[in-house]
This record gives C-alpha cells, structure tokens and sequence, in this order.
C-alpha cells in the first residue's frame, strides 16, 4: 500500500535542526529503491520544480506547515522552451499537505519537458520526486528569490 505523509518539528527559538527524508519503493521480487532529501525549512514562498514526462514521469508533495491559515497555491507550467502552456490555482488548508504525480493529476504536461512554478501567498514545502522504470529519485526544487 502506498504510504505518505509528512511531520511538523518545532524547536525553541534559537535551536537548529538539520537532517533528511528517506523515501523508499519496494516492489516484490526487486530491489529496494531508496531516495533522500534534506529537510526544507519552509521559508519560502515560490519554487521551480523541472519536470520531464517524455523519458519519466515527475511528481511532487507540498505542505501548508508554518500556517493554521489556509493559503493559495498557483501551479504555472512551462514548456522546455519557455512557453506557458497551462497554470491551475487552489487552497490548501493550514498544517496541511497534498503530494500527487503531475501527469495524474494534469494530463496536459503528458509527453512534455519543462518547469512547474510553485506560487504560494504563505511559506510552503516543496518536494519533487523523479520515476522512471523501477526506480526514483528526489528533485530539490530550485528557490525562486526575486523572481
């Protein structure tokens, strides 16, 4: 069975925390797959995620943590030569998170290349992972300061 979630970790005031997730894929009668990404400290309020849905396929989880608020997310795609090609708005409540496969969830990136931009009016996690064949990866979204 398919297994996600996420955790909130709260330190005092002038406590760092560092350390990493562990994602795992066991198929039977395979290998085990293991992927790692260090912690996001969820400062951040826009991302650039790649995509490729020509040699793999491409997803990713997102959390709403540092708020009890509700905030808006604005996913925008483009293409690998830059083209703005589909964009998609929703809420996601506060301390909360929600992780899909784009192709799933947006068929309109099927057989395509290119760039998501994450968009968010509060701080958000973002997380992308990477599938091709058995196996997977993660991909740590690029920070989009002054964009």
């Amino acid at each position: 069975p398919v297994q996600q979630g996420w955790a909130y970790v709260e330190t005092e005031q002038d406590a760092w925390l560092a350390g990493s997730a562990v994602f795992r894929l066991t198929i039977p009668d395979s290998p085990i797959y293991e992927a790692s990404l260090p912690l996001d400290t969820g400062i951040h309020k826009q991302f650039g995620l790649p995509f490729d849905h020509v040699d793999a396929t491409t997803g990713f989880a997102m959390a709403n943590s540092f708020s009890n608020l509700a905030i808006t997310v604005t996913l925008t795609f483009y293409d690998e030569f830059g083209t703005q090609f589909f964009s998609d708005t929703f809420n996601m409540a506060g301390l909360t998170h929600q992780a899909f496969m784009l192709p799933d969830r947006y068929p309109q990136v099927a057989g395509k290349r290119g760039l998501v931009l994450v968009t968010s009016n509060g701080f958000i996690n973002v997380v992308g992972l990477r599938a091709r064949g058995g196996g997977f990866t993660t991909i740590t979204p690029l920070v989009l300061q002054g964009w």
